[in-house]
């Protein structure tokens, strides 16, 4: 293995000092065992830095300007393949989340949603959580410091957005309330901020405002203007947002997202947000589109206060609208199922099933055998538990069939 003593890009920040003699700071050259460049300091302040770190402080973006073992400049190429039992036996690396199930540490991401349906107030609501290391959503997070790139807001309304979330001066964000060019200065200078800070978010609101390409349909320009937010996220193992619009049509799948396809290509993790169809006016439904088999893939939200309290899947939610609805209509009285679905106008089979699951949770009560002649009839279950008369039963029959579940 050839090493090259060098001067650390932090020594600087050693708290012993050096000289041109240090051997604390190596790069390794890579071999027929470690096909890439590394890089070790032995000074505490370097602890885990790594050489992806060493070529953002270098501001060097392009892995292959260091030369290959064999120093074929010109033809240089990180190839170099491995037998599938060797590739298998390697352990992955675990996925750390920044909110657990959605957003990962080094992922770059994309919030959308059409204007108005509450992406700012949800990523605001993130931004908090995350500095302060709260659960979102019911869903963890990972602790720690936030950046977020407001460049079409109003400094104004950052500020009420902030405060509406309860955020104080002691918590972890920064903020840049301005425009920004798109350039690859500013990508250096993000990721010197993001490693000094060790920033574990960071939110670009929004990304149509940023980056003012001609035609969002381009594929080659859009693949061009997310590849830097794409390596930045990889180099500084950051989670990037980036906050976007949905075409006014409607699609599937993430075609919904405005732009061309390249940008759902371009990016690890897309984030839906929808209105919830037949839900109350303060339910979103959050939906995924990426790399991820732990994402829910649709998760119904309701914002109670200032807090998103996450409702189960679609169907989990239609499942308790419907519960709510039966049992909203059982009283005392003793019911039959035809005259339950003549109340909620629920499909038969829907109600008989709604009651099922009431009748599991000791909610109700039921009566009856079942069978024609003597149908199931339901009611609210009472307090005290003795038999009731059967409501349709026959004038002089002395007993009746109760089946009622304590």
């Amino acid at each position: 293995m050839i090493r090259h003593a060098v001067i650390c890009p932090w020594a600087d920040e050693h708290t012993t000092g050096g000289g041109p003699s240090d051997t604390s700071t190596v790069i390794f050259e890579p071999d027929q065992d470690h096909p890439g460049w590394g890089f070790t300091c032995l000074h505490a302040h370097c602890a885990g830095r790594t050489m992806a770190d060493a070529l953002v402080k270098l501001r060097v973006t392009d892995a292959d300007a260091f030369l290959t073992p064999k120093g074929r400049v010109g033809n240089e190429t990180q190839f170099s393949p491995k037998p599938l039992s060797a590739f298998l036996a390697e352990r992955p690396e675990p996925i750390t989340w920044v909110l657990q199930s959605y957003i990962p540490e080094g992922a770059l991401v994309l919030l959308a949603s059409y204007p108005k349906v509450g992406k700012t107030t949800w990523i605001y609501a993130l931004m908090i959580a995350v500095a302060r290391g709260q659960t979102f959503m019911g869903f963890g997070t990972r602790r720690g410091p936030v950046l977020l790139l407001a460049v079409e807001e109003r400094r104004q309304d950052v500020q009420i957005r902030f405060f509406r979330f309860g955020a104080t001066h002691d918590d972890a964000v920064y903020v840049h309330a301005a425009p920004l060019n798109h350039d690859s200065e500013f990508f250096a200078r993000i990721a010197d901020f993001i490693l000094e800070h060790q920033i574990k978010l960071v939110v670009l609101d929004t990304l149509g405002s940023f980056w003012q390409i001609p035609d969002e349909n381009d594929n080659a320009q859009v693949e061009r203007h997310i590849r830097p937010w794409r390596d930045l996220a990889r180099t500084t193992n950051c989670a990037v947002v980036l906050i976007h619009h949905q075409r006014k049509l409607k699609g599937e799948g993430g075609r919904e997202i405005r732009g061309g396809s390249a940008l759902l290509g371009g990016v690890d993790q897309a984030l839906l947000l929808d209105h919830r169809q037949g839900g109350s006016l303060n339910q979103r439904v959050l939906s995924t589109v990426g790399r991820y088999d732990a994402s829910p893939k649709a998760l119904v939200l309701e914002l109670v206060g200032h807090d998103y309290v996450a409702r189960g899947t679609v169907e989990e939610s239609d499942a308790e609208a419907m519960v709510a609805q039966v049992a909203s209509v059982l009283s005392d009285t003793w019911q039959a199922i035809s005259t339950i679905v003549e109340t909620t106008g629920l499909p038969a089979g829907q109600v008989r099933r709604t009651l099922e699951t009431l009748t599991g949770r000791e909610q109700t009560e039921r009566a009856g055998a079942g069978r024609k002649g003597d149908p199931y009839t339901y009611r609210r279950r009472s307090n005290s538990i003795r038999a009731q008369p059967y409501p349709k039963g026959k004038k002089g029959k002395s007993k009746a069939r109760h089946d009622l579940h304590t």
